[in-house]
């Protein structure tokens, strides 16, 4: 049986990272990135799927940690949109 690669990212949002007391300047800056809306009616999905566009983004780039900057959220009626903008860093070595 072949081992899977399986994802490592860690996903925080900027106030996270001050609360652990983690120092984004001592990692390795890999780019900003921006995830276009995603809808639907129950928010626990949409954030699902978020969360495996950056997971998805951070295995491209070989990214360990994942910042979400900012959150838009939109509503309609009975659909709610929301999209992240998000900050890709890695260990130094």
């Amino acid at each position: 049986m072949g081992q899977k690669d399986l994802g490592t990212c860690v996903i925080l949002s900027q106030e996270d990272t001050e609360h652990l007391g983690i120092d984004l300047n001592k990692l390795e800056f890999i780019g900003e990135a921006k995830l276009s809306s995603v809808g639907g009616i129950f928010e626990h999905r949409i954030k699902r799927k978020l969360r495996r566009r950056i997971e998805k983004a951070a295995k491209k780039y070989d990214a360990d940690i994942a910042v979400i900057n900012g959150q838009f959220d939109f509503y309609e009626t009975i659909i709610t949109y929301i999209s992240y903008d998000f900050n890709l860093y890695k260990y130094k070595d």
